[in-house]
């Protein structure tokens, strides 16, 4: 038989994260399959006691899981790998890559010859448009 598990408090859930946070085993809060209710909640606490409570930087939900289908199906279509695409994107918007194994190093090199053609990088800006929550979407 399956114990039940006690509920856990959002303020106890973020306060065993600064935790991690503090100790260096984590970097960054991020949330998922959470209700709308609990992510108001810990952004809140996190929000009003940033002594106590880190921030949450990202979320992600089924629509998160859609657009990463969306650009690996587009990679895919171009020939290249998702990785290869997005460090690609990069390069093109001139931002700066690390990579902490040969392995992700020799793929970031070979991605910064790859050039995606207007065409390509139309289709990139559709899928973020689609995908992005409104209020936040970039002016073009």
């Amino acid at each position: 038989m399956k114990e039940k598990m006690e509920p856990v408090s959002f303020q106890d859930h973020l306060a065993a994260l600064q935790e991690l946070i503090q100790e260096g085993k984590v970097r960054y809060v991020g949330l998922s399959n959470e209700t709308p209710y609990g992510v108001c909640s810990m952004c809140e606490l996190a929000k009003n006691f940033p002594d106590l409570y880190p921030k949450i930087v990202s979320i992600l939900n089924s629509q998160n899981e859609q657009a990463v289908n969306a650009y690996c199906d587009l990679a895919e279509r171009h020939g290249m790998t998702p990785t290869t695409m997005a460090l690609s994107w990069c390069y093109h918007r001139e931002l700066v890559n690390g990579a902490t194994s040969m392995e992700q190093l020799e793929e970031n090199c070979k991605a910064y010859d790859t050039r995606l053609s207007n065409e390509l990088l139309e289709e990139i800006d559709g899928i973020y448009k689609q995908y992005t929550d409104p209020t936040k979407a970039r002016n073009k």
